[in-house]
């Protein structure tokens, strides 16, 4: 774990109690571990650039953001 922890409280309902207890057990790890978890997946899923994601998925010229013009309208 990287830096420093500090203490905090929350409330979950009774399936969520449930739930975080089944998922500590079976990782072997502490409930507040399966929290710290699953807050830093949250907040990689939430900060993620969807732009990103489509690097590489088209096909096309290598001087298309130069030429677009010319590619799409048949100028230059």
């Amino acid at each position: 774990m990287a830096g420093s922890t500090r203490k905090k409280m929350f409330y979950f309902t009774e399936d969520q109690d449930r739930l975080l207890k089944a998922i500590a057990a079976e990782e072997a790890v502490s409930e507040a571990e399966v929290v710290r978890r699953a807050l830093d997946l949250y907040a990689r899923e939430r900060l993620k650039d969807p732009l990103v994601e489509i690097i590489g998925a088209f096909t096309g010229p290598r001087d298309g953001a130069e030429r677009h013009d010319g590619y799409i309208y048949g100028k230059g």
